[in-house]
């Protein structure tokens, strides 16, 4: 049953729909209009942010000027994921920490790290504001030396055999990761190493107290210790697939299912190194690179390296590994030319080449196919991720908040061309009180400085904060039916209506949901829940504690009230109870409308069945996405085929799977709530979206077929003929071919 299908993702994410104000531009200013694409990671590396709010005095505010939960106001401004570290030094030594001083307790990259727990904490708020986790694990030792990557070889391993290194890997690995897992945090994505190209623990201490590679003469590439330098290749991708491996093996030991968890290395800003490690892993000239030592410099073929252990030598970096992970790090355009923001993306004028980086990335990346099944069914098997993104100021003078929103969304337009590009993550978007990219590199700024605190003491958003989220995605899982047990309908809002304070009522279980019945279920971070409307995004409130009081949506509030908070009770056979925070009554049903009643364990009207109705995309042999022609939300629009690479990747373009429990499924648009339909049962007339039939009629219903290689047939239960695509992209039914490719679809979960 594709409802309750096996994707799995983060917990749910609501994506606030903020209406951006309208800058008002100098007349030459470029303004690009934003792509409709959202990204599955947007987010902030904020773990960071618990040891922030420890400080004295310290406050976050709103876009009003009243303090706020920072992670929370980054959750409803769109932002879908956290970035959390962990390292050798954090998780194996005691750093000292100068808590008086403001710039050392701040700037210090080795204090930033702040502690296993604080980025436990850290991920375990994120989570519970329905975001995505991505864990940094450093292997490294962070000393009091210029560099920031942190990944000097540990003083303990400096002499171990390269076995007893990767021993050493294994253990640090389980146990930087475990408090992740035991606080119920599997990462959606683990990286392995920060900004380390040079080669996972191959720096050391060296002269003048600076960053150094170890061992730069050639030693000998045979002898049994971790000596040699980085481009011994064998050896260096060791480490990493040693990395790799154990969490795996970690993940499944906790009982999670660790084909979820992705892996991606994380390569500096600079292109010509951040390449040279891709062609390394990805477009090595020599296939068995990572079996037998070639000299760096001839490139003469030496003997297998047999001192590396038959299961590392013998797995492939490039076949464990997902994502190409990076960091950019544009200046804000210093005026409004176009030429300028070009210049930001293509290396010209001094910016880094992100253009040339995104066509280097498309050589390689396609060549590896899509997954036909699984959790990531559609998707490319390798992905490519900014890691770390901010723009720096340019100066103080010439730093325009309203350039560098235009240049976020031009950099998140070129994003969109490429379909295996994640997304980004803004690097420390709390991070105000520094000197960082000029003092504008944060989604923050500082108020007024408090010479008796010796504290900025308040830290306000700035706009950029928004528009970084309108590029976040949420999640496929995000949206749920709430199925009463009583009369088996489902909570829906009356009339669909979008006004707040509109009253709850039940909809028949025959009908296929619009966006008014889908709800998003969040968790708070004291283990309540707000049941927020797909359609409006507003939260459903109890206003009293009188029984049998309607139950409305309407919008949240900041901070969270009571009277939105859901506390979820299992009956122990697949039904919940919603009680209310606020009045203590359970959600319930009376008279087909949504009220609340004191709770009676005994009530089935009080119980809900919570189905998850992820999205997906309808991809087609052939080429192509399905979508609605012209995007149209009108009923009687035909499907139109979208190019594969088509950037605009609009909700037009997601599919809701609802089983009818028969067998059959409606194919819903995310877009409109209209459903598939045929009208005749001629051979090749078009199959468009109409609203829903109720009771359901069997030309909305669709049988799904699974075929050779992952691919599925639909056929149409009246007319029993397929969905297909014409020659003029239009999708159509016709008589059934096993082999036609244009009537065999993928179905991969949305982005």
């Amino acid at each position: 049953m594709r409802t309750k299908s096996n994707w799995i993702g983060g917990a749910a994410v609501l994506l606030a729909l903020i209406a951006l104000p309208a800058a008002r531009a100098v007349a030459q200013d470029f303004n690009p209009a934003p792509t409709t694409r959202k990204f599955p990671y947007v987010g902030g590396d904020y773990g960071w942010q618990e040891r922030f709010e420890r400080i004295p005095s310290r406050q976050f505010l709103d876009f009003n000027g009243q303090p706020t939960d920072a992670v929370r106001l980054m959750g409803n401004c769109g932002l879908n994921a956290v970035r959390v570290f962990v390292s050798y030094g954090q998780a194996f030594t005691t750093p000292s920490v100068d808590n008086t001083n403001v710039n050392q307790r701040e700037r210090s990259y080795g204090l930033d790290y702040g502690g296993v727990d604080l980025q436990v904490d850290a991920a375990r708020r994120a989570r519970a504001n329905g975001q995505k986790v991505i864990l940094t694990i450093t292997l490294g030792q962070s000393k009091d030396v210029a560099g920031n990557e942190g990944q000097f070889i540990p003083d303990s391993w400096l002499n171990d055999t390269y076995t007893q290194t990767l021993t050493a890997i294994d253990t640090a690995v389980r146990q930087m990761l475990d408090p992740f897992l035991y606080a119920g945090i599997q990462p959606d994505i683990i990286i392995i190493g920060n900004e380390d190209e040079a080669g996972q623990l191959f720096e050391v201490v060296g002269p003048n107290n600076t960053e150094a590679e170890r061992d730069q003469a050639n030693t000998n590439p045979y002898d049994n210790t971790a000596t040699g330098i980085y481009r011994i290749w064998p050896k260096c991708t060791g480490y990493w697939k040693q990395e790799i491996l154990s969490a795996k093996d970690e993940i499944t030991k906790a009982g999670y299912d660790n084909s979820t968890t992705r892996f991606s290395v994380h390569t500096t800003s600079n292109g010509w190194r951040a390449r040279g490690l891709f062609d390394e892993i990805f477009n090595n000239a020599h296939a068995d690179a990572e079996q037998t030592y070639y000299d760096p410099v001839t490139s003469a073929k030496g003997s297998a390296m047999t001192i590396i252990p038959d299961n590392i030598r013998n797995t492939n970096l490039r076949d464990i590994l997902d994502i190409l992970g990076f960091s950019y790090y544009p200046t804000t355009p210093t005026d409004g030319a176009q030429a300028n923001y070009d210049a930001q993306l293509n290396g010209s004028n001094g910016g880094m080449d992100f253009t040339d980086d995104m066509a280097y990335f498309n050589t390689i990346i396609p060549n590896y196919g899509r997954y036909a099944s699984g959790p990531f069914q559609g998707q490319y098997k390798k992905q490519a991720l900014v890691v770390e993104y901010a723009t720096a100021g340019g100066g103080s003078a010439a730093f325009s908040l309203s350039r560098q929103n235009a240049f976020t969304t031009y950099f998140f337009n070129k994003c969109a061309q490429y379909e295996w590009m994640d997304g980004a993550m803004w690097w420390e978007p709390t991070y105000a009180n520094s000197n960082f990219l000029g003092g504008f590199g944060s989604l923050f700024r500082v108020g007024a400085f408090n010479a008796t605190l010796n504290e900025y003491p308040t830290f306000s958003p700035i706009s950029t904060l928004k528009t970084w989220g309108s590029f976040a995605a949420s999640d496929p899982k995000s949206q749920y039916l709430l199925t009463n047990r009583g009369g088996g309908s489902i909570l829906d809002v009356y009339q669909h209506s979008s006004y707040g304070g509109a009253w709850t009522q039940m909809a028949g279980a025959t009908s296929t949901p619009t966006l008014s019945p889908l709800w998003q279920i969040l968790s708070n971070a004291d283990g309540t829940f707000r049941v927020v409307n797909g359609n409006t995004g507003q939260a459903l409130k109890s206003w009293s504690s009188t029984a049998a009081d309607h139950i409305t949506p309407w919008t949240l509030d900041n901070p969270i009230g009571t009277n939105e908070e859901w506390s979820l009770t299992p009956t122990g056979d697949g039904y919940q109870f919603f009680a209310s925070a606020s009045s203590g009554q359970a959600l319930d049903v009376a008279g087909g409308w949504g009220v609340q009643n004191p709770k009676n364990a005994a009530s089935q009207t009080q119980q809900w069945q919570v189905t998850p109705i992820p999205k997906f995309r309808l991809v087609n042999r052939a080429g192509g996405i399905m979508d609605v022609y012209q995007q149209s939300k009108w009923g009687g629009s035909w499907g139109q085929i979208a190019a594969a690479d088509n950037v605009s990747f609009s909700v037009s373009q997601e599919w809701r799977l609802i089983s009818d429990d028969n067998g059959y499924y409606r194919i819903v648009n995310a877009n409109t709530g209209y459903v598939l339909q045929t009208g005749t049962s001629t051979v090749g007339d078009p199959a468009y979206q109409w609203p829903a039939a109720s009771p359901i009629t069997t030309n909305q219903e669709w049988s799904e077929t699974v075929l050779t290689g992952g691919y599925v047939h639909f056929v149409n239960r009246n007319t029993g003929l397929a969905l297909d695509v014409n020659t003029q992209g239009f999708t159509v039914q016709n008589t059934v071919s096993a082999s036609s490719q244009t009537q065999q679809w993928t179905v991969a979960a949305a982005p």
